[in-house]
């Protein structure tokens, strides 16, 4: 019997070792050749982030969500790099704003500046996790796993703003722990920055014990933040916004389709003849059918599951999801990391944890299919966690 144990356990070390030299091969391989691309600079989202910042430094806020103007505007940041359709901006005029300091800087000087600001979000979110969560520091085994995963490092090769959206939806996390539900609905407020987020609402609204105070909290602050892009720009551009964006949608990520995880692309890739509005509405019937099961489970589950359930079905029902989005899978991974051993065994024996951990990587490989349902099955094992033995000792451990 001791035998046969110690076989097992020989076994399950090697296939451990054999799948994170594979992993880790193909990180690396992935990283190397994205780097070496000799347009590199100039394809990365940081562009269309400047090329808004461009127009607004510019005094030309609008024409912001014109195609011609954005094209113009671009090149001048790209130069000597011509392109004849450009990576559009389609933010908020605010999100434009942020970035008018970086339109002064070369864009290799931006790039780095940016790289530098998105690790210093990543180092403070551990900070933060390791004072109010962990209560103690991890070891060198947890940093190698975290550092590794994918969503990570496409937000630092892409010169995304992830890592801000993560430090705000991890401010809301905290402030529902402290009840402060004015402060709760401010920070939920602040998803307007990235529209596709604010499915958050009606399951954060569905779970605050103060509605109406949360309702004034967010309700003050969008109406500051719709002040302020209209400062920016005016109303008739931020009419022109919605449907700017759903004509960009329609044709930019068209192209991206092998890389998107979503209910809306799982669908699109299995019937590839169902017309767009009638995918939207599947996608609708089933993000409400959720929101109606969550809504009936949502006092049996601490808060830590319900916020998980939270963040993934804002990942699964959000229209695209690159890799660079699924960074809010971090959040998860860090409610229900092992407390005890943290070794690298410990972690990949937690399933739901595995398949966070493993479906943004899946969907690199370009099987995005199998990624959106790996993330199906961790929602439901956090639905309903009495199932799952792993969620029931982590939440025994530190859920609260």
């Amino acid at each position: 019997m001791l035998r046969l144990w110690s076989m097992k356990r020989y076994l399950s070390r090697s296939l451990l070792i054999i799948v994170s030299v594979v992993y880790i091969l193909i990180i690396a391989d992935v990283v190397v050749n994205y780097l070496k691309h000799p347009f590199y600079l100039y394809q990365t989202d940081l562009v269309n982030f400047l090329t808004g910042a461009k127009i607004i430094a510019k005094g030309m806020p609008v024409d912001l969500y014109n195609n011609e103007t954005q094209l113009i505007y671009q090149n001048i940041i790209t130069d000597p790099n011509i392109r004849n359709i450009p990576l559009p901006f389609r933010n908020i005029p605010l999100m434009g704003l942020v970035y008018v300091p970086f339109t002064y800087v070369s864009l290799k000087t931006a790039t780095m500046c940016i790289f530098a600001i998105n690790i210093g979000m990543f180092i403070a979110l551990n900070k933060i996790f390791e004072n109010k969560v962990w209560k103690k520091s991890m070891n060198w085994e947890f940093w190698v796993v975290v550092l590794l995963f994918w969503p990570f490092i496409a937000t630092l090769l892409a010169g995304q703003y992830m890592g801000l959206m993560l430090i705000i939806i991890t401010a809301i996390y905290f402030s529902l722990k402290g009840n402060r539900h004015f402060l709760t609905g401010v920070l939920t407020s602040l998803l307007w920055m990235r529209p596709q987020l604010i499915l958050m609402l009606p399951f954060l609204f569905t779970y605050v014990r103060n509605k109406k105070t949360f309702s004034s909290g967010f309700f003050v602050s969008t109406l500051f933040i719709f002040l302020v892009n209209v400062f920016i720009s005016d109303i008739s551009t931020l009419a022109k916004y919605p449907k700017f964006v759903m004509s960009v949608e329609n044709t930019f990520f068209e192209e991206r389709i092998s890389r998107i995880t979503s209910v809306y692309f799982l669908f699109k890739d299995m019937f590839p003849s169902l017309a767009g509005i009638n995918l939207m509405i599947i996608n609708m019937v089933l993000y409400l059918f959720l929101f109606a099961i969550f809504h009936k489970r949502t006092k049996h589950l601490s808060l830590e599951i319900n916020f998980i359930v939270i963040i993934l079905t804002t990942v699964l029902f959000s229209i695209h999801v690159l890799s660079h989005d699924q960074l809010l899978l971090l959040i998860p991974i860090y409610l229900i990391i092992p407390f005890g051993k943290t070794t690298f065994s410990n972690y990949f024996k937690n399933k739901p944890l595995c398949l966070l951990y493993f479906a943004p990587f899946i969907n690199l490989l370009g099987v995005p299919i199998v990624a959106t349902l790996m993330l199906i099955v961790a929602l439901f094992c956090f639905l309903f966690p009495e199932n799952n033995q792993a969620l029931n000792i982590n939440s025994n451990r530190h859920f609260h």
